[in-house]
């Protein structure tokens, strides 16, 4: 099973530049190899949304810094600061970040 902080860890490493493209793009085949057998469907496209940005890297429709940038709002956190209020991720795989701000309790 992988999970969403798995890939947000080792997306951290390439986007900073600890690990390469190459070591990245090898971590992701091994760990989402089955992942249709029991990781969450959210987790699923997000996979499949980064793969298709790693896909067009790979036959050069875009360059390695358009990749990183498409890549980078999915490790991004958001903090919100106030009394009474708590937020939460929510995965939207038609946008263009798959997380956004939600409110859901109010003060």
């Amino acid at each position: 099973m992988i999970s969403f902080k798995e890939i947000r860890d080792e997306l951290a490493s390439y986007l900073a530049r600890d690990i390469s493209f190459a070591q990245f793009e090898d971590w992701l085949i091994d760990h989402s190899w089955d992942m249709h057998k029991d990781s969450p469907e959210e987790v699923q496209e997000l996979v499949h949304e980064i793969n298709a940005s790693i896909y067009e890297y790979l036959d050069q429709y875009i360059d390695e810094d358009v990749l990183k940038a498409r890549l980078r709002p999915h490790v991004q956190l958001y903090r919100v600061v106030g009394a009474n209020v708590s937020v939460s991720p929510v995965f939207r795989p038609s946008s263009s970040s798959p997380v956004e701000r939600r409110q859901l309790a109010y003060g």
